[in-house]
């Protein structure tokens, strides 16, 4: 799968290092393995006050929006913005600013629902409060919407499209280590 592969890559760029990590959006839960955190130092931003209070391993959690919160350069040496760029605003706004803390050779990872999938087609089409019915009723999370809890209000801010994304990502001077574009759902 395309998570494995992004394991591995991390595992064999950080394994055994110990690294500054920055979630972006992170709230109160990682993809990134045990192995990788053990060594790191993470930096958790998030907007959600209850996120944050909820999360259990980061070394500093701040409450804040990762559009405009900037860190010093060279602050951090990865950077994870996973299921976070969709529900953003200002997305270019934010890789601009991880750009900036980026050590040199950093990596930034993000990893968001294709917005020309057929669910990101059915997510851009339907009001959020039809997710949050969806999530209550179908999939019967009774906490659904309220503060801390998903679904999240969704953007798809056309930057998030992959093509349009790589684009921004180019000029602004990443390289694309790895790429896997989902049509599926």
């Amino acid at each position: 799968t395309s998570l494995q592969t992004v394991h591995e890559i991390l595992a064999k760029r950080f394994f055994g290092k110990n690294i500054r990590i920055y979630e972006a959006g992170g709230g109160s839960a990682t993809f990134i393995q045990s192995d990788i955190l053990n060594d790191a130092e993470v930096t958790v931003l998030d907007i959600d006050k209850i996120q944050l209070q909820k999360n259990s391993y980061a070394d500093k959690k701040i409450l804040g929006d990762v559009q405009t919160y900037s860190f010093p350069h060279n602050s951090f040496d990865l950077i994870v913005c996973y299921n976070v760029i969709e529900h953003l605003d200002a997305p270019d706004q934010a890789i601009r600013l991880f750009f900036q803390a980026l050590v040199p050779g950093g990596l930034l990872f993000i990893g968001a629902p294709n917005p020309n999938s057929f669910s990101g087609w059915v997510t851009r089409l339907t009001p959020h409060w039809f997710h949050v019915w969806y999530y209550r009723v179908i999939l019967r999370r009774k906490s659904a919407g309220q503060p801390g809890n998903g679904p999240f209000r969704t953007v798809y801010h056309p930057i998030v499209s992959p093509k349009a994304l790589i684009n921004y990502c180019h000029k602004l001077g990443f390289q694309v280590v790895y790429f896997k574009e989902y049509q599926g759902d």
